[in-house]
């Protein structure tokens, strides 16, 4: 239901305030665990491209080393076109079949080829 309406989200027209409001509760979704609402929140912050939220993304992923720093420069990558969800599922993926193999999430801190 919420991948729903992160995508009907991006034909709707908003205030200001609204977009806000928006802005802080897609900054919420890098709190909480990675689900697949969290894709749908990415490409419409994509979509709407707006700078106060890519400059709080931004900071959030300079800073310390977390859960929440790694979903951040997932939005990043997201950002400059890269084909985030793929790359981190595939991470999971081996992840599940190799024991000995430990996911690299941090895309911010490596060069994402």
């Amino acid at each position: 239901m919420k991948e729903v309406i992160w995508q009907r989200l991006k034909r709707a027209c908003l205030s200001a305030a609204q977009l806000r409001r928006i802005d802080t509760i897609a900054l919420s979704y890098l709190d909480h665990r990675l689900r697949r609402e969290f894709w749908s929140m990415s490409r419409y912050a994509v979509f709407r491209d707006r700078q106060p939220f890519w400059d709080a993304i931004k900071t959030i992923a300079s800073t310390g080393t977390s859960p929440k720093r790694e979903k951040a420069g997932w939005l990043l990558a997201a950002k400059s076109g890269i084909a985030i969800q793929r790359r981190v599922n595939l991470e999971f993926f081996r992840a599940k079949f190799d024991p000995d193999y430990r996911p690299l999430l941090d895309l911010y801190a490596v060069p994402v080829v």
